[in-house]
């Protein structure tokens, strides 16, 4: 996907988020997104990688025991 398609996915992720913000899924979504928007790993991110440790904590806290979360959390930390 090209960065527009990618920024569109973000968006409508964002919109699910505000009727469903209880969904683990929805999250980590949204956050897999960011990092992608992040770039290749080892490079310099911006605000997308702060939005992606963010979703990614928030799914952890609704379900702690979400491996896509803790696999996400594992790329965030590694940017």
């Amino acid at each position: 996907l090209s960065t527009g398609r990618y920024r569109d996915a973000l968006e409508a992720y964002g919109a699910a988020l505000r009727i469903a913000p209880e969904l683990p899924r929805l999250h980590t979504q949204r956050a897999r997104t960011a990092l992608r928007l992040a770039g290749e790993p080892g490079m310099a991110a911006g605000p997308e990688l702060d939005l992606a440790r963010d979703h990614v904590e928030r799914a952890l806290a609704r379900c702690p025991h979400l491996a896509e979360a803790h696999a996400l959390m594992g790329w965030v930390e590694y940017r």
